[in-house]
């Protein structure tokens, strides 16, 4: 009977050939090489890439050393942007994919996962929608072995407890995997509904096997029918023990029932497999209760041990399967107290596995991605402890990163529209369709600051004008609930550039419209929103954002973050000035005072234009990620939470990442270590908002520019050091 089914991953679950992907040749051409120079190394690398020696970053990092045309900047850009193509793989699955492995697990299946995979794609898989299905998680990068090295499919057969003839081996053909499970035992079926999404026809039809051209095609395979209890009332028995005390017991059944070798259907209903279970219960509890009292001390014997095989092998002897981790057997109170020394008699009672991480990390601006730190504090984990279970989802606090970070935890789909960037350059930028009401904007893609070269930023120049064109698609194609994640900018605007591309006239005293950049704050009059789609007033417009500034004075936008975007003294009291007379007239026409709103300075006074004008609502960043990637349902099942950013002083404690992450770490009792680059003034204040401690990565003094460009090197050698501290705890 098939206990498990254990699948490949690429072009099984998840299929390159859907989504907008980043290969060699792409990689070459940022590079400015050509594919086959770039490819000299990197084909080359494959399997140390995919045994986990290498990851594509060292590879990147070497061959542009070899071509010398190395740069850190460089290299996290293409580093990132190969990372980011393969998590947006999972956002375009077959549509039985997850309907599969749902009856699955509904059928009490356990599942497996066998994949040869490379740094970039661990992570991708271990931050997907499909990581939770799994039961045993193999990857090649992680384990060291590949297939088809047999070694790899034993191991996740031991994971699973069970053994090779009691698995269906389900995967594309390559790498030789299925003549490999077949030859350790294994039944194996070729999957090949993503052969059609792969045009260069890299995918053979092998006959030895037989083809499920539709995920849901599986089950034909599996010769079981599943009767779920659901919450009945549990049977209660009642038993004298040897030394003369009553004890009652009550016991369920839970999960799966299956019926094993033949059509199911035929000879049983519902009701009937239900009614046959319970009807044979009584005479199995009371031959496991004889057993118990007459060849073991009541006191000292273990009750699950004795009585639960008994009820497996009762019901196998009528034709009906049980589990035994699906019986359930609980002493009444009464008894429970004076038994208190059987504790095996809960099957609640598990032992503990290996330590529980989950790692929610801010990226490391300029060197490490939010997914490339979890990548890392993988590989770290498990090479400190024996049996990790390492879990990592992308987190950004409301800037760039951000549509990633959602996207990756709805399963959503990017949509990319030709825009303007800051400097009203032409952009391809993307936003998130979270579903089919509900859509993700990062103003970064369009105005962010990381579009500028260094030596062109500007507050003076530049507009969000494009991150306006992203909404507008965004509301053409029918969204009624978008969130606007507005950290990152390039600009002190105040929103206008945003608001003249949705209909809105900004006007100077002659009446004249203006471009709306930030040189024009002063010279606004008038502001005519006669034009603005009536439309808006039907969305749900939701700002996620980690910043509380006003929009103007000393902590306002202008004098707080436009040195950041590049604006020299004098261009910063410019700027201010024109950001003051900016907020008379929203206040004169408008009635709502910027100075009053927290957050209405945010991205150089997009807040204030979004929340006055478009009646949108603010909301911390972290925390609309965080909800979206179901952070307080993985903290029920974690020891530890890695977190952390790149500088780390009293701003993180103000609706930052570690802020987020402590918080609901604290209330879920869980303690947080942050992995952070470096301490700044005030960085003890996260300490009251649930950080437990704090690493730095920087080991020695170094210029920045060093930490940057040794950037993997330190995080990774401070994430052993970590774990290590955990681990001497821990014993």
């Amino acid at each position: 009977m098939i206990k498990a089914v254990i699948f490949d991953m690429f072009e099984t679950l998840v299929t390159l050939y859907r989504s907008p992907q980043y290969f060699g040749k792409d990689m070459a051409k940022d590079l400015g090489l050509t594919e086959e120079r770039f490819r000299v190394i990197w084909d080359k690398s494959e399997r140390e890439r995919s045994l986990g020696i290498l990851s594509h970053e060292d590879v990147i990092a070497r061959i542009m050393e070899q071509n010398g045309i190395y740069s850190a900047e460089l290299l996290q850009k293409i580093t990132a942007r190969r990372s980011r193509a393969k998590v947006e793989a999972f956002m375009h699955l077959h549509e039985e994919i997850i309907p599969m492995l749902e009856e699955l697990k509904r059928r009490d299946v356990k599942i497996g996962l066998v994949s040869n995979c490379f740094s970039e794609e661990t992570f991708a898989i271990r931050g997907s929608k499909l990581y939770p299905y799994f039961d045993a998680c193999m990857l090649s990068y992680e384990q060291g072995v590949m297939k088809p090295d047999k070694e790899i499919f034993y191991r996740c057969v031991k994971k699973l407890n069970v053994s090779a003839d009691e698995c269906l081996y389900v995967g594309d053909g390559g790498s030789r995997e299925l003549e490999t499970a077949t030859e350790i035992g294994m039944k194996a079926l070729q999957a090949t509904w993503y052969f059609e999404d792969n045009e260069s026809g890299g995918f053979t039809r092998n006959p030895r096997f037989p083809a499920l051209d539709r995920p849901l095609e599986i089950f034909q395979y599996l010769t079981f029918f599943s009767v779920l209890f659901g919450t009945r009332e549990p049977l209660h028995f009642r038993e004298t023990g040897r030394d003369g005390a009553a004890l009652d017991l009550r016991i369920r059944i839970r999960g799966s029932v299956g019926v094993y070798g033949f059509d199911a259907e035929r000879y049983f209903g519902k009701e009937d497999i239900s009614q046959a279970v319970r009807e044979q219960l009584p005479g199995i509890i009371q031959k496991g209760f004889d057993h118990w009292t007459e060849e073991k001390s009541v006191m000292q014997s273990d009750l699950k041990a004795v009585l639960y095989p008994m009820i497996e092998k009762g019901l196998a002897d009528v034709g009906i399967k049980v589990k035994t981790e699906n019986i359930v057997c609980q002493l009444t109170e009464d008894s429970q107290e004076q038994y208190n020394n059987a504790p095996g008699i809960l099957a609640s009672q598990q032992e503990s596995g290996g330590i529980r991480l989950l790692f929610a990390s801010d990226s490391f601006k300029g060197s490490l991605t939010s997914m490339e730190t979890a990548e890392l504090l993988t590989k770290a984990a498990n090479e400190v402890f024996e049996n990790a279970e390492c879990t990592g989802i992308p987190v950004a606090d409301g800037g760039e990163g951000t549509v990633d970070a959602l996207l990756s935890a709805a399963g959503g789909e990017k949509i990319y529209v030709n825009v303007h960037g800051p400097l009203m350059e032409n952009v391809k930028a993307c936003y998130g369709k979270i579903d089919d009401k509900k859509a993700v904007i990062e103003m970064a893609a369009a105005s962010g600051l990381t579009l500028i070269p260094q030596e062109k930023r500007d507050p003076m120049l530049t507009t969000t004008y494009g991150t306006g064109e992203l909404l507008r698609n965004a509301l053409e194609k029918g969204f009624e609930e978008i969130y606007v994640c507005i950290g990152g900018s390039a600009t002190n605007d105040g929103g206008m550039g945003c608001g003249k591309a949705l209909g809105i006239r900004f006007l100077d005293q002659d009446g004249k419209e203006l471009e709306g950049t930030g040189k024009d704050l002063e010279k606004v009059r008038t502001i005519d929103a006669s034009g603005l789609d009536s439309r808006w007033k039907k969305v749900k417009l939701t700002i996620a954002c980690d910043v509380t500034n006003p929009l103007c004075g000393e902590n306002g936008a202008t004098r707080t973050f436009a040195p950041q975007k590049g604006a020299n003294a004098q261009a910063v009291e410019f700027l201010e000035k024109g950001m003051q007379n900016y907020r008379d007239v929203v206040k004169r026409q408008f009635g709502k005072d910027p100075d009053q709103i927290s957050g209405a300075g945010a991205a150089g006074g997009l807040g204030a234009l979004l929340m006055i004008l478009l009646g949108g609502k603010m909301r911390s960043g972290i925390e609309t990620v965080l909800d979206l990637n179901n952070f307080d349902r993985l903290l029920q099942n974690t020891d530890f939470v890695i977190t952390g950013e790149g500088r780390t002083d009293w701003q993180s404690a103000g609706g930052k990442v570690l802020w987020g992450v402590g918080e609901r770490a604290k209330k879920a009792g869980v303690p947080v270590i942050a992995l952070s680059g470096s301490l700044g003034p005030g960085y003890e204040k996260v300490y009251e908002h649930g950080i437990t401690s704090i690493m730095t990565t920087v080991d020695a003094p170094m210029s920045l520019e060093e930490a940057i460009s040794r950037a993997k090197e330190l995080y990774y050698q401070a994430a052993i050091r970590t774990f290590r501290l955990i681990k001497a705890g821990i014993q």
